[in-house]
């Protein structure tokens, strides 16, 4: 299912904090920095991209099942990407958890991030562990 501007989600903010999904390591304008999990140029990734690809992050962890995948867009700078379930589980306090891969295409060029993310009790998903493959560089595809 492909994510559209607004979908169930008025501020795009709440998105990424519902999500509980952080920028990690922000670096200054040019540099590269670390965002959900994937390394990818200032310029080349942009808010709206990032709150979409949070919110087909969340709306996989809530909804769908082991194999499902959801998938994001962004008309305005052609950036893209899917997130799919690859398991499910219970972690050591038995709340739900799910692991996924994220295939984000910026420029197109493909970056790959494994992670897990589990249900915190006031129902959000809180993102752990994230793997980006390639040591966070595109992975390159023929």
């Amino acid at each position: 299912m492909d994510v559209a501007a607004g979908d169930g989600v008025a501020d795009p903010e709440q998105t990424v904090a519902s999500a509980r999904v952080r920028d990690q390591g922000l670096r200054p304008a040019g540099e590269q920095r670390r965002d959900v999990g994937l390394e990818v140029d200032v310029d080349n990734f942009n808010h709206e991209d990032r709150r979409r690809h949070a919110q087909a992050s969340y709306q996989a962890f809530l909804a769908e099942p082991a194999g499902g995948t959801r998938s994001w867009s962004n008309p305005a700078t052609g950036n893209h990407g899917t997130t799919t379930i690859t398991g499910e589980y219970r972690n050591a306090e038995s709340a739900p958890c799910k692991r996924f891969t994220r295939n984000t295409i910026v420029n197109d060029q493909t970056y790959i991030t494994d992670g897990t993310a589990c249900q915190q009790p006031d129902g959000t998903w809180a993102v752990g562990e994230l793997r980006p493959r390639n040591d966070g560089q595109p992975v390159t595809t023929n």
